[in-house]
């Protein structure tokens, strides 16, 4: 799930990376995740990691929201935002505390509506850059 902001409807997310060239094609690093460590493992390994996710930046396969999440961006090219919260949210659950990446001052630089394999649903591919990542879990 992904919020731009902590009291926003969570939107659904169905995967994140990173660019590692200028390509635009993302290293998906989010197929993997089963359970929570996972996701925190990913996060810590990769998306934060300076070393292998050297652009500082994240790609996010998301649900265009309708609800108050987070709503088709595609017009917002070159916008810095305060924030993009990624949540380890189960499907068709919640959790008061779900681990969090919070990624601060986050410009969106590109964007598309693409769709999901076998599904007619329009999504949004939307690729930051982000000044400063941090992590919440397990009440940190």
């Amino acid at each position: 799930m992904a919020t731009m902001f902590s009291t926003q409807t969570k939107t659904k997310v169905f995967r994140f990376g990173y660019t590692i060239d200028n390509s635009g094609r993302p290293a998906w690093k989010s197929d993997g995740i089963k359970k929570d460590f996972d996701f925190k493992r990913i996060i810590s390994e990769s998306i934060f990691d300076e070393d292998r996710n050297k652009f500082k930046n994240i790609v996010v396969l998301m649900e265009i929201s309708t609800n108050g999440g987070i709503a088709q961006l595609l017009g917002n090219k070159g916008t810095t935002f305060f924030e993009l919260n990624l949540m380890a949210q189960p499907d068709n659950g919640s959790m008061s505390s779900p681990p969090t990446a919070k990624f601060s001052k986050v410009t969106l630089t590109d964007a598309s509506i693409t769709f999901l394999p076998g599904d007619t649903t329009p999504c949004q591919q939307l690729y930051f850059s982000f000044e400063k990542g941090s992590a919440s879990w397990d009440g940190e």
